[in-house]
């Protein structure tokens, strides 16, 4: 089900407009993604900032059962933090780092973020990079 969404979904260069794309999809499919905050200012940050609220919200309905993602997005003068979490099933063993999580790590440390998963009190993503002009 998962694959032939994102077949549907095409990416434009807009990522304000990607990411409605994408709460619109899953919204058909009986998920809701609950944006808190703004994509970052800069487009590289933007850019991965969607890439990780996508890979997070497939996870999420994959592995937790989830049918509500919220996403939180705080900026500050340095820093954009955002912090995804769901109303799924908690998960009941260590969490195990396959290419989705290792992909979301890889672009935050690209960018010389911070990116880290949380288990308690719930399962999150977690994520912080500085602000570029």
């Amino acid at each position: 089900m998962i694959k032939n969404m994102f077949t549907e979904l095409e990416d434009s260069e807009n990522i304000d407009q990607n990411l409605q794309n994408l709460i619109k999809m899953h919204k058909k499919n009986g998920t809701n993604i609950i944006i808190n905050g703004k994509l970052p200012k800069s487009e590289k940050q933007a850019k991965v900032f969607f890439e990780i609220i996508r890979e997070a919200t497939t996870n999420a309905i994959k592995h937790a059962g989830s049918s509500q993602i919220f996403v939180n997005i705080k900026e500050t003068l340095e820093d954009t933090y955002m912090v995804i979490t769901n109303n799924g099933k908690k998960p009941n063993e260590f969490i195990t780092e396959n290419e989705g999580i290792k992909g979301m790590r890889r672009k935050v440390e690209e960018l010389n973020g911070y990116f880290y998963i949380s288990t308690t009190p719930r399962f999150s993503v977690n994520v912080s990079i500085k602000n570029t002009n």
